[in-house]
């Protein structure tokens, strides 16, 4: 077994974070079913690199962010990389995770991170199948101007 990393899926309340982990590690996420708030509960995954090597990640499934509340400090001590969650359906919540993003830009090192948007009653699992593997690899993207060109919030 690889290395263990530590990624933290973070966004406001109710955008879908614990049904992306669901449906991501286990594939039972049932649209529609019943939510229950999260205080913050941990996943363990278990992935195949590239190069053949199991790495195990613990992904930190963080409480749903609320009115100005921040991320809570020990978030940021030994992260590896973040997955920030908004929803498709709230310019509220993206503005909330671009907030997040220049929180985690401000800390020391270097982090990666990935953010994607989870529809409302919708599949967040096919949505963002696999997004949490790749916040190793890809880089933010600014998506605040793709979403006003298109106009779509």
């Amino acid at each position: 077994m690889g290395k263990s990393c530590k990624v933290v899926v973070c966004g406001q309340a109710s955008v879908g974070k614990t049904s992306i982990l669901e449906q991501l590690l286990y594939g039972n996420h049932v649209v529609g079913s019943e939510m229950i708030e999260t205080q913050e509960d941990i996943y363990v995954g278990s992935i195949e690199t590239d190069r053949g090597v199991r790495e195990q990640v613990r992904f930190y499934d963080t409480r749903g962010l609320r009115d100005g509340a921040e991320l809570p400090r020990h978030c940021f001590s030994c992260t590896d990389g973040y997955v920030l969650v908004y929803s498709t359906d709230s310019r509220e919540s993206f503005q909330r995770v671009e907030l997040l993003k220049k929180e985690i830009d401000k800390s020391k090192d270097k982090k990666e991170v990935c953010m994607g948007g989870s529809p409302s009653g919708g599949s967040p699992g096919l949505a963002l199948g696999g997004l949490a593997w790749l916040c190793f690899s890809l880089e933010f993207q600014e998506l605040g101007e793709e979403l006003e060109e298109d106009g779509s919030h």
